[in-house]
């Protein structure tokens, strides 16, 4: 009877210790069982190739069972804007990546991908090695000078500050280059060469830059060429004004029989209208430049344009 009830207590304790383990390994035993039964498409494992993921990074990417979604598909699963230089999101355990068709864009799907696995990765640290990160990635985000992720940062820090160290831990691991060591160490689990993924996201923006430079320079050049032609124009006037008064003149002394002088008069006069018209050449022509570098500008403006609807799954074109 003794040993029968001891059975019966070491089955219970067994029992409550199994149930104890689950309740706290939830998320383990939720991805080992989707991963039993989840197979990647083609397109899923090549965008995890193309994401440089470790065999860890790769077993949590499938276990969150990724999709690349067209623009209707990734609406209804991404029902809000991302900030950063990405679109994707990680919702109710699962990753969605918007399919981008513009090639000038190639390794955003890859760096989406990343980005999303780590908030994947941060859902499932415990308490400690969240708060560890948390300061960690406080400390990395001192060192950064880029202007567009700082203020992508910003942005996020307006919207939720309670969401901003989860975002920020997806951030430097998927676009910065340089990390503290710890860092390192952390995203190393997850990556194969994590320098290679930063160097796709560092590509596609410096499309971004460069479309912006260039802006920048037209846009300079502009504003020199409207001076001179603002000054152009006041010279134009202030001449315009000298030649009728002086044909007022001229005409006083024909009129007056003061013949001798006007033709003394007639040669400057001349001279003056000459003067006058070459201006008016000159003006028409930084008219005519102003006018080009207009339709440069309005051209790589909608160039920009066009890049910047390709990361926005709102949009719709026209058809």
């Amino acid at each position: 009877m003794k040993q029968r009830g001891f059975i019966h207590l070491a089955v219970l304790l067994v029992t409550l210790l199994l149930g104890l383990w689950a309740f706290n390994n939830t998320r383990e035993i939720r991805d080992w069982w989707t991963l039993r039964f989840y197979d990647p498409p083609a397109e899923i494992a090549n965008l995890a190739d193309r994401s440089y993921l470790s065999n860890d990074g790769r077993r949590l990417f499938y276990a969150s069972q990724p999709e690349i979604n067209s623009r209707d598909d990734f609406n209804l699963n991404c029902p809000f804007i991302d900030r950063s230089l990405v679109l994707g999101c990680y919702s109710h355990d699962r990753i969605y990546v918007f399919k981008v068709e513009d090639d000038r864009l190639a390794g955003i799907e890859e760096v989406t991908a990343a980005h999303e696995l780590l908030h994947a990765v941060y859902a499932r640290l415990s308490s400690g090695e969240r708060e560890r990160l948390n300061r960690l990635t406080d400390e990395a985000l001192k060192t950064v000078d880029n202007e567009r992720f700082l203020k992508a940062v910003e942005g996020y820090r307006e919207d939720d500050p309670g969401a901003l160290p989860n975002e920020l831990h997806s951030l430097l691991g998927s676009e910065i280059r340089s990390l503290p060591v710890e860092l390192e160490e952390h995203y190393a689990k997850y990556f194969t060469d994590r320098l290679q993924l930063v160097a796709l996201a560092e590509s596609y923006e410096e499309v971004f830059t460069m479309i912006n430079d260039r802006l920048a320079g037209l846009e300079s050049q502009l504003t020199q060429l409207r001076q001179r032609i603002s000054t152009t124009e006041q010279s134009l006037e202030s001449r315009k004004a000298e030649l009728d008064a002086e044909e007022q003149r001229l005409s006083a002394l024909r009129q007056s029989g003061q013949i001798a002088a006007y033709n003394a008069a007639v040669g400057g006069f001349n001279a003056q209208v000459n003067g006058y018209n070459e201006l008016i050449d000159s003006y028409k022509g930084l008219v005519a430049d102003h006018n080009k570098l207009v339709e440069q500008y309005n051209s790589v403006a909608l160039e920009q344009n066009q890049l910047v609807q390709s990361l926005n799954s709102k949009f719709q074109p026209i058809n």
